[in-house]
């Protein structure tokens, strides 16, 4: 989980897309919009430190791989 949360950390920091699942993403941005604001509130110090800013698709992806390693 940290390796790919440090891969998208380097592709924002170098002004590229991250690799994200829409699909995916979409559904957790539907059904589950307060676990991403959670998310986004637990990875504020991560973007005030690298000077990135985290998307709330980006911030639905993470969530969709951590469930995805849950199941």
């Amino acid at each position: 989980m940290i390796y790919l949360l440090m891969k998208m950390i380097d592709r924002l920091k170098k002004h590229l897309s991250p690799a994200v699942h829409f699909q995916a993403a979409s559904d957790i941005l539907t059904k589950d919009r307060s676990t991403v604001e959670k998310v986004k509130e637990i990875l504020l110090p991560i973007e005030q430190i690298c000077r990135i800013t985290i998307s709330d698709v980006e911030a639905a992806t993470i969530i969709s791989i951590i469930k995805g390693k849950e199941q």
